[in-house]
């Protein structure tokens, strides 16, 4: 569902070719929430992963208004491909707060976020025992008991003036167990990452590493915003103006993936539920896991943009 390159022989994405058919050129994106707790395992999870609506919006899952933000004007002239990216206003945790002025990709198929160094700082700084792990292939990443997140503040983003909230539960990813005192500890990573800019030190393989910052060189954004961000509110994806538009949930959108229909979509659009990758049970080793996640991230970007 990105957009289509221009200035190239390249072909349409595949909304950019369903659009024009369109009386409302929009489709809605809703993505369902973790229903199990932190740290449980997840091979009994529902399949069922989100609603695409096609051409208009679903608004049996979001209540109030849409808000929309238009896509960032910060786009190089180099660059022949339009990004679903937008301007960040500000980021607050806790007593710290941030200034504006980031561009974000908004990335409903990435399954960690990436922030400036500080912000991951300030996210991470009260998690009681977090170490540091440097995986085989030479990716860097953080590994704590997941127990450890509870009662953190939020992270808090301003977006087109209005707050978003990201709990603290929706900062970690759980990856397995570890035994400690014949006892099964539950093991989670972050799920926010610095971007490679600034950590790009701590990267063993500097292939990989040149791999991922020419990504972010070449398109020129700062973050990448996904599912941890996106499952918090009802997203909306404008064709023209080009805008994202974000509006809270409503209280049917927690069962939306057993029970969607096509009634209550506005534009004549179609609700289809879309289901998610087949969830497996986590091995105790969460390393091989961990380090994998990111390489996962940066490939769905590459086909979110194609």
């Amino acid at each position: 569902m990105g957009w289509s390159r221009y200035g190239t022989s390249s072909p349409f994405s595949l909304w950019m070719r369903l659009v024009s058919g369109w009386k409302d050129q929009r489709f809605g994106i809703y993505l369902a929430k973790q229903k199990l707790p932190l740290g449980q395992e997840l091979s009994d999870s529902d399949p069922n992963g989100g609603v695409l609506t096609l051409g208009g919006v679903n608004t049996k899952l979001f209540t109030g208004d849409i808000n929309y933000v238009p896509l960032s004007k910060r786009a190089s002239p180099n660059v022949t491909v339009r990004e679903w990216g937008i301007d960040v206003d500000g980021v607050e945790i806790g007593s710290n707060q941030f200034p504006g002025g980031t561009y974000a990709l908004i990335d409903t198929g990435a399954p960690v976020s990436y922030v400036h160094q500080d912000v991951y700082k300030a996210v991470y700084a009260n998690v009681s025992g977090l170490k540091h792990y440097l995986s085989r292939s030479g990716y860097a990443y953080d590994l704590f008991p997941c127990a450890s997140m509870a009662g953190l503040p939020p992270l808090v983003l301003t977006l087109g003036g209005v707050q978003y909230s990201i709990p603290s539960e929706d900062l970690a990813i759980y990856v397995g167990n570890q035994q400690q005192g014949g006892e099964a500890v539950k093991y989670c990573r972050n799920s926010l990452e610095a971007t490679p800019q600034e950590y790009l030190s701590q990267w063993a393989d500097s292939n990989a590493a040149y791999g991922v910052l020419t990504l972010f060189a070449l398109l020129r954004f700062d973050w990448i915003l996904g599912v941890h961000f996106l499952r918090h509110v009802y997203s909306v994806w404008q064709y023209s103006p080009p805008a994202i538009g974000f509006a809270k949930l409503s209280p049917e959108a927690a069962s939306a993936t057993t029970s969607a229909t096509g009634s209550g979509v506005a534009g004549g659009g179609s609700a289809t539920t879309a289901p998610s990758s087949t969830a497996t049970k986590a091995p105790s080793g969460a390393s091989s896991k961990a380090a994998g996640l990111s390489v996962m991230a940066i490939g769905v970007v590459l086909a979110v943009l194609a």
